[in-house]
C-alpha cells in the first residue's frame, strides 16, 4: 500500500506540474515556510521529468533538516535564464545556495584570468580552450559579465568576458554545486542522476562523523618538500580531532612510500569508512598522476632508468637518421654511453612496458567505475580534474560511481596547488554545509561536484557555532570568546571578515600574537591580505619567521605581490632561516625578481654579515648565484629595445611575477601615443595584475588619466577601465 501511495503522489504530482504552465519553466515551491533562508535545485526540463522522484526524494530530504527547498525546472537557453531565477530567489526567499542538476548552461569565462590561481593561457589560441568554466558567474552577483557567444560544437557553452566594470574580487553571495552526469556505457544520464540523488539520501541518514581522513602527496607536488609537506598531519590534528583516536584513522601518503603507490591509494579510497580524502596531486581531465619514476637504488636500478628515459626520449625525437645521429650525439656520447642502450626503443615490446608502467603512476577515468570509490568527499587538489565542460571528468566518475563516494572539490582548469585548499576545513565536523565551507574558500576554477548541502555529523567534541552567516558581529564576537577550539575561532573570524566587521583588523593582530594554533594564525594571515593596508604589512612582518611552514611560505609569496622594498630584510631573513626549506627558498627565489637589484644585495650586506653560516662571505656569493639572478629586471632591456622580437612576450610576463620598481617607466609606456597601441594595450593588461602591489596607487591614477583624455582611442581607454577595476 505505501508504494502505491508514493507512485500514485508522484504521478498525481506529476499531471499537476504539467497542467501548471504550458511554458518551460516550473518552479514547485517548499513545502516549509521560509524564515531565514532557503535552498534551490536547478535542473533542465528533461531530466526533471526523467528523475522526477528521486528529485523530489532530495528535495525531501534537505528539508527534513530544516532548510526550505524549491525546485526549478526549465528549457534553459542560455546562463542569464538560470541567474535570473537565481537572483530572484535571493532576493525574495533569502537563498543560501543552489545545486544545478544535468544539461545546465556552462558560463566559459574569458579577461578574468587574475581571479584564477595559475590559469594564464593567451586567449588569442582556441577560445574554448583558453577560456575558465565557473560557476562563479552564478554565485557571485558582484561579478558581472559580457556576452560573446555560444560554443558551435557544445550547445551547453557559453562564452563571457568579465565587464571592465566588474568587481575583480571573489566574494560568492550564495554557495554552488553541480551535479552533471558523464558519458559512460551502459548508463543513460537520467540514471546517473537518480542513482546518484538516492545514493545522497540514503548518506543523509547515516550518524556519520568525521572521524577517519587521509591524505597524499603526489610527485612534483609541493616540490616533494619534506618540510612543506610533514605538517599536514599537525594540522588536520586540529582540524580533525575525532580521527585522531587510534591507529588508522588519520593517514597521510607520500608518493615515494612505494614504488609504485597506486594500489594502496586505492584501497584507501575503497575504505567504506572514509570520510575525507585530500589529494594532493596533478591532474588532466581524465587523469590523476599519483607517481613518476620510482626511485633507484642498485646499479641495475639506474642503468634500467636510464635506458628506460633515453628510449622514451627516442620515441619523441627520432624521426629520421639524421635525427637519430642528433640524438645519439647529444644524449648517448655526450655521456660516454654506447649507443646501444637505446637498442629496440621502438619496438612494440618497449612500448608496452612503457605503457604499463604508465599505467601503474596514475589513475584514468576508466578504472574508476571497477575501483568504486567510498570515501564520502575527495578534494582534489589539482589541476583539471573537476573540468565538467568535458563529457567525462575524474570529479565526475567518482562522484557517479557505484561507490559510496558523494562528493567533490575540484578545479575546472589549472590551479595553484597550495593556496587554500585545507583553509577551515575543520568547520565541516561542526555540521557547516559543504557548500558553505566551499564558499569561504572559491577562487574561478574551484567547484562543488556533487550535492553542496550534505552535512556530515557534528562531533561530540567540536564546537557548535550554528550558522556563523545568522549572526550579527556583535552575537559573533560573544561566541569568539566563549569558543574552545581554533577552527571554531577560525570559522568566526572569517564570517565577521564576510560581514565586514570594522574592528577586525585590531583583533587579527591580538589573535596572530596570541594564537598557539598554526591554523588560526593561518586565518589571521589570510584574512589581513584579504584587508590589505597596514593590517597586513604588519602581520606580514611577523608571519615570514612563523614556526609553521605554509604560513612561512604564503607570507612570501605575499610579499613579492606587494613589492614594498621595506619588506626585503625579512625576505632576506628568512632565506638565512629557512635553509632547510626547500619550498619556501623557492618562493624566496621568485619573490626576489619582484625587487630592486641594488636595494637586495644592499640589504644582502647587513643579513649576511650577522647571519650564523660557517662561511659568510661564500653563503653570500651561492645566493647571488644561485638564488638572486635578477632575471625579471632584464626584461625591461626586452620591454623598451625597439627592434626587440620579445617585447609583447616579455609585457605578458610580467603577469607572473610583477616587477614593481619599473612600474612609473610602463605607465610612461602605456601614455605614450608614439607606442604600437596592442602592445600599450597589452601592457595595461599586464599591470592588472599589480593589484596588490604598494604602487598600485599610480596606476590608478594612470588609468583615469588615459580615460579622462579624449584623444586616446576607444580601445586603449577600454583596457584602461578594465585595470582600473581590476586592481581598484
Amino acid at each position: 500500500m505505501k508504494v502505491f501511495s508514493k507512485t500514485l503522489f508522484f504521478l498525481m504530482l506529476f499531471c499537476l506540474v504539467a497542467s501548471q504552465s504550458i511554458s518551460a519553466q516550473n518552479i514547485i515551491p517548499s513545502r516549509l515556510k521560509i524564515k531565514d533562508r532557503s535552498f534551490a535545485i536547478i535542473v533542465d526540463k528533461q531530466t526533471f521529468e526523467q528523475c522526477m522522484p528521486d528529485i523530489f526524494s532530495y528535495q525531501g530530504a534537505i528539508e527534513k533538516e530544516g532548510l526550505p527547498t524549491f525546485i526549478i525546472s526549465d528549457q534553459w537557453k542560455n546562463p542569464e535564464e538560470v541567474k535570473v531565477q537565481i537572483q530572484k530567489l535571493y532576493n525574495r526567499s533569502k537563498l543560501e545556495g543552489i545545486v544545478l542538476i544535468g544539461d545546465i548552461p556552462i558560463p566559459m569565462i574569458r579577461k578574468a584570468q587574475q581571479l584564477a590561481t595559475a590559469f594564464k593561457m593567451d586567449e588569442k589560441l582556441d577560445i574554448r580552450e583558453s577560456s575558465i568554466p565557473s560557476d562563479r558567474f552564478y554565485d557571485d552577483f558582484d561579478l558581472t559579465f559580457d556576452f560573446l557567444q555560444r560554443d558551435s560544437k557544445s550547445e551547453l557553452l557559453f562564452y563571457y568576458e568579465l565587464s571592465a566594470s566588474s568587481s575583480n574580487h571573489i566574494k560568492a553571495d550564495i554557495y554552488s554545486g553541480r551535479i552533471k552526469p558523464i558519458a559512460t556505457p551502459g548508463k543513460s544520464k537520467y540514471q546517473q542522476v537518480s542513482q546518484y540523488l538516492r545514493k545522497v539520501v540514503k548518506a543523509r541518514q547515516e550518524n556519520n562523523p568525521i572521524d577517519n581522513v587521509m591524505t597524499y602527496l603526489g610527485e612534483g607536488t609541493l616540490s616533494n618538500s619534506l618540510t612543506a609537506w610533514s605538517p599536514e598531519l599537525y594540522r588536520l590534528e586540529e582540524q580533525f580531532p575525532n580521527a585522531f583516536k587510534r591507529s588508522g584513522q588519520a593517514q597521510t601518503f607520500r608518493f615515494d612510500t612505494w614504488d609504485f603507490p597506486k594500489s594502496e591509494i586505492i584501497n584507501q579510497i575503497r575504505r567504506p569508512d572514509l570520510d575525507i580524502a585530500l589529494l594532493h596531486e596533478h591532474g588532466l581531465t581524465e587523469h590523476m598522476y599519483i607517481s613518476g619514476d620510482y626511485p633507484t637504488r642498485s646499479s641495475a636500478d639506474h642503468y634500467e632508468a636510464i635506458q628506460h628515459g633515453l628510449k622514451k626520449l627516442a620515441i619523441r625525437n627520432i624521426k629520421s637518421e639524421n635525427d637519430r645521429e642528433k640524438f645519439i650525439k647529444n644524449n648517448i656520447e655526450k655521456y660516454g654511453l654506447l649507443s646501444g642502450i637505446i637498442e629496440n626503443y621502438s619496438s612494440e615490446e618497449f612500448k608496452l612496458k612503457d605503457s604499463l608502467r604508465t599505467i601503474d603512476q596514475g589513475i584514468n577515468t576508466n578504472e574508476i567505475d571497477a575501483i568504486q570509490p567510498n570515501c564520502r568527499l575527495t578534494i582534489f587538489d589539482a589541476c583539471y580534474n573537476g573540468d565538467f565542460r568535458e563529457d567525462d571528468y575524474i570529479a565526475g566518475r567518482f562522484i557517479f560511481s557505484e561507490g559510496q563516494s558523494i562528493l567533490a572539490l575540484a578545479n575546472s582548469v589549472s590551479i595553484l596547488q597550495d593556496i587554500n585548499a585545507p583553509h577551515l576545513i575543520g568547520s565541516l565536523g561542526m555540521g557547516v554545509r559543504f557548500g558553505r565551507w566551499a564558499q569561504y574558500n572559491h577562487v574561478l576554477e574551484s567547484h562543488v561536484i556533487g550535492d553542496p548541502t550534505f552535512i556530515f555529523t557534528r562531533s561530540s567534541i567540536d564546537d557548535i557555532v550554528g550558522i556563523p552567516s545568522e549572526l550579527d558581529n556583535k552575537k559573533l564576537l560573544a561566541a569568539f570568546g566563549k569558543i574552545k577550539t581554533s577552527e571554531g575561532k577560525n570559522l568566526l573570524l572569517t564570517q565577521l571578515y564576510w560581514n565586514n566587521y570594522k574592528g577586525l583588523g585590531k583583533l587579527l593582530h591580538q589573535v596572530y600574537d596570541s594564537a598557539a594554533s598554526p591554523t588560526t594564525r593561518y586565518t589571521c594571515l589570510h584574512l589581513a591580505n584579504l584587508l590589505g593596508g597596514e593590517t597586513q604589512l604588519t602581520i606580514l612582518k611577523k608571519s615570514s619567521s612563523d614556526i609553521d611552514e605554509i604560513i612561512r611560505r604564503q607570507s612570501i609569496n605575499v610579499m613579492a605581490s606587494l613589492g614594498d622594498p621595506e619588506l626585503i630584510p625579512f625576505i632576506l631573513q628568512a632565506y638565512v632561516d629557512n635553509q632547510h626549506a626547500s619550498r619556501i627558498l623557492f618562493s624566496i627565489k621568485m619573490a626576489l625578481y619582484s625587487f630592486d637589484e641594488k636595494q637586495i644585495k644592499d640589504v644582502a650586506e647587513s643579513i649576511f654579515s650577522q647571519s650564523d653560516f660557517v662561511d659568510n662571505t661564500a653563503q653570500k656569493e651561492k645566493f647571488f648565484k644561485e638564488q638572486f639572478q635578477g632575471f625579471y629586471s632584464s626584461l625591461d632591456n626586452e620591454i623598451f629595445n625597439e627592434k626587440s622580437k620579445y617585447r609583447k612576450l616579455s609585457i605578458g610576463a610580467l603577469r607572473n611575477v610583477n616587477y614593481h620598481p619599473s612600474v612609473d617607466k610602463y605607465i610612461s609606456f602605456v601614455q605614450d601615443s608614439t607606442k604600437e597601441l596592442e602592445l600599450r594595450i597589452s601592457m595595461l593588461e599586464a599591470l592588472s595584475w599589480f593589484g596588490n602591489s604598494y604602487r598600485k596607487g599610480e596606476i590608478i591614477v594612470a588609468c583615469n588619466q588615459l580615460l579622462n583624455d579624449a584623444i586616446n582611442p576607444q580601445k586603449l581607454k577600454d583596457a584602461a577601465l578594465r585595470t582600473l577595476n581590476m586592481i581598484k
